[in-house]
């Protein structure tokens, strides 16, 4: 019907707990659920594996996909006018002769589309 995107995902992104599983379900040549080997893993190189370990603190069984930015926008970031590049500055702390170094980079992210993105809650 016309409701239907016909998005195909590109990106895998799991946490890091289940990135041997991932790995093994999209790198695979045989299919890792079957104990016959000459059966095909439809998902060989199907999916580009993302392995993120900050999404462990929500949930170590969730994974999302995400459709190719060229096909559905999901994640705007953006700069400010005239900070596009990372600022780094030093200085030197007299009472402890130490040196330190900052950096600071300025940007926004802003989810822009749905309908690229999906998640599964996993086991």
């Amino acid at each position: 019907g016309p409701d239907i995107l016909n998005i195909e995902p590109k990106y895998l992104i799991t946490p890091s707990a289940i990135k041997n599983t991932a790995a093994a379900v999209v790198k695979s040549i045989a299919d890792p659920a079957s104990s016959n080997a000459n059966v095909h893993n439809p998902f060989t190189n199907a999916l580009e594996l993302i392995v993120e370990p900050l999404l462990d603190a929500n949930s170590t069984q969730a994974y999302y996909m995400a459709a190719d930015p060229n096909l559905a926008d999901g994640v705007e970031m953006s700069f400010m006018q005239g900070h596009e590049t990372p600022v780094m500055w030093s200085g030197m702390d007299e009472k402890t002769l130490t040196r330190w170094w900052a950096i600071r980079q300025v940007f926004g992210g802003k989810a822009i589309d749905h309908r690229g993105w999906v998640k599964q809650a996993g086991a």
